[in-house]
């Protein structure tokens, strides 16, 4: 299973399936109560959780290409819901759009950040939209893949614990949050770029 990748990427991955495994659980039981996430949410949580039990194999060739399809979707996922607070994906109320406009996006923001001045509710909207922009391209070029990896967690993480707290945990089951933040660890496990480092065996006497 996993005793070849080197112990930090071992507990990160065994850190990632278990709460990918959570998020399985969270998004059956808000499933049966007919929650269901969006289509590219869902591809890109099955995406990851295909990438969570290829890197638990020795097969380090199909986890790399796991690691890439599942990195490219994750920063598909980013990257559109920017584009989404720009009206790039359509007006509000069409079909498939979230917000539409800036305006609805820092609106939305005020939802999760209510603690927050007014004043200070755009710099949040700023910063979240910056952080996206910086963790879809990190992850599109695979460079420094495990802190891109914990980047995009970390991000995920944030909008969970937001999300939960105000517009309930209901809208993480849509957007299937928790699955993508287990994801996002377990693919900061599988570098883009050569394979897992393997602790030499012993030398025969």
């Amino acid at each position: 299973m996993t005793e070849g990748i080197e112990p930090a990427r071992r507990r990160l991955y065994l850190a990632g399936s278990v709460v990918v495994f959570a998020g399985l659980v969270f998004q059956i039981s808000y499933g049966v109560a007919g929650t269901t996430p969006g289509s590219i949410p869902l591809l890109v949580a099955a995406a990851l959780v295909v990438l969570t039990a290829t890197a638990a194999m020795r097969a380090r060739r199909a986890a790399a290409v796991a690691g890439w399809v599942a990195a490219v979707l994750l920063a598909a996922d980013f990257g559109g819901a920017v584009a989404d607070r720009f009206g790039l994906l359509g007006a509000p109320g069409e079909s498939g759009v979230t917000w539409g406009s800036w305006t609805a996006f820092t609106a939305y923001t005020g939802q999760l950040v209510p603690w927050l001045p007014a004043p200070l509710v755009d710099a949040a909207a700023v910063g979240a939209t910056v952080a996206e922009i910086v963790v879809c391209v990190w992850l599109l070029s695979g460079w420094r893949r495990r802190e891109a990896g914990v980047a995009a967690a970390v991000v995920l993480a944030a909008f969970s614990a937001a999300m939960v707290t105000t517009v309930g945990p209901a809208a993480v089951a849509k957007n299937a949050v928790f699955l993508l933040l287990g994801g996002a660890l377990v693919l900061a496990t599988v570098p883009a770029y050569g394979g897992f480092r393997v602790r030499s065996a012993a030398p025969a006497r």
